[in-house]
């Protein structure tokens, strides 16, 4: 049966994206988490391990672009306290940029 594994995950994201720059591990005790009671507790048949595989992987990938999108366009997470989100400012994006200015993610 398929064992999800940290490292096996990061190293795909690396891998699919080309990036490396995480912006801190602070996430990974988390991932840590989820990924024990995963492989321990939820029982997951193949085709459950593997949609949840897609799931971590999409995440993850996400995490490394919007990083990748910081580095370069010198953009700031803004977390406002007692809020469940964080509002992103972008300085220094093009004017014809698919992204615009400002986003919103669910920081969970």
């Amino acid at each position: 049966m398929m064992n999800l594994s940290e490292e096996d995950l990061l190293e795909t994201a690396r891998r699919r994206t080309g990036l490396s720059d995480w912006g801190g591990d602070s996430f990974r005790a988390g991932l840590r988490v989820l990924l024990e009671s995963d492989n321990t507790e939820a029982h997951l048949s193949l085709l459950g391990k593997l949609a949840v595989r897609f799931e971590y992987l999409r995440s993850l990938c996400n995490r490394l672009r919007i990083q990748d999108t910081f580095n370069r366009h010198e953009c700031a997470p803004i977390r406002i306290p007692g809020y469940s989100s964080m509002l992103i400012i972008a300085n220094s994006l093009p004017i014809r940029s698919e992204w615009s200015g400002v986003y919103t993610l669910n920081s969970g």
